[in-house]
């Protein structure tokens, strides 16, 4: 609630006083977008990050989710590369972020 009240609601009145927003409604104002980018990348990459150490944590308690029907080497195999995945995500959402500011 208090991301869209102080937020969205504010960011809309000012995006509909501008020319250009009113012509193009899908298109945000440069400004905007960086705070939008601002605000969503911290969380997309904190929960990118935990998903790769649950990977991890996973194979050091013994509670992969395939280890029963598996041997380890082939689960462990897998769930590093679950884990790279993650983080290759979170990589390439940050420097999506970067890439909106230049």
């Amino acid at each position: 609630y208090q991301m869209w009240a102080q937020f969205i609601l504010p960011c809309r009145k000012v995006a509909q006083q501008n020319q250009f927003w009113r012509d193009h409604e899908w298109s945000m104002p440069k400004r905007v977008n960086w705070i939008v980018w601002i605000l969503i990348i911290p969380t997309i990459f904190c929960i990118e990050a935990m998903r790769a150490n649950t990977k991890v944590w996973c194979l050091v308690t013994g509670t992969a989710r395939d280890l029963r029907e598996l041997k380890f080497y082939t689960v462990e195999k897998l769930e590093l590369l679950y884990a790279h995945e993650d983080l290759e995500i979170a990589s390439l959402i940050q420097f999506s972020a970067i890439y909106a500011f230049t």
